[in-house]
């Protein structure tokens, strides 16, 4: 892997915050219920797998723009992202929106959204070169 300058390596978590943070927005946008039932909780877990191809793609633009590595870029983002929302479950959960169960199906729905991410990452490598 080709190696991140300093600016890269500021902007590449600082991306990864700002998507987690959108994504506790949307999380934030259903009821209860959508957590505690579940019917509709598999609902949210195919929702996270949807959301993982359009979120690689933008973060690999993201990289382009700044020219950096898409890869090392996106892993770098998703380390932002996994920071930000374990520091927010443990101090401020109610930023998510929800309590109790509902709290910890937020946290699996977010682990199984991450996990996704690298999936699809994995599953459709970018096709840029890397520089060597």
């Amino acid at each position: 892997m080709s190696r991140m300058s300093a600016a890269q390596w500021t902007a590449a978590p600082v991306t990864g915050v700002v998507f987690a943070i959108s994504a506790a927005v949307l999380l934030r946008l259903f009821p209860e219920d959508f957590y505690l039932d579940n019917g509709k909780r598999v609902l949210l877990f195919v929702l996270a797998a949807l959301l993982a191809p359009p979120t690689v793609l933008l973060v690999r633009r993201v990289a382009r723009l700044l020219r950096a590595d898409p890869t090392s870029f996106l892993y770098t983002a998703n380390t932002g992202a996994v920071l930000f929302d374990s520091i927010t479950t443990g101090f401020a959960p109610q930023f998510y929106g929800h309590r109790g169960p509902a709290a910890h199906v937020v946290l699996a729905v977010i682990v199984f959204g991450l996990a996704a991410i690298f999936l699809t990452d994995y599953f459709f490598p970018s096709n840029d070169k890397e520089a060597t």
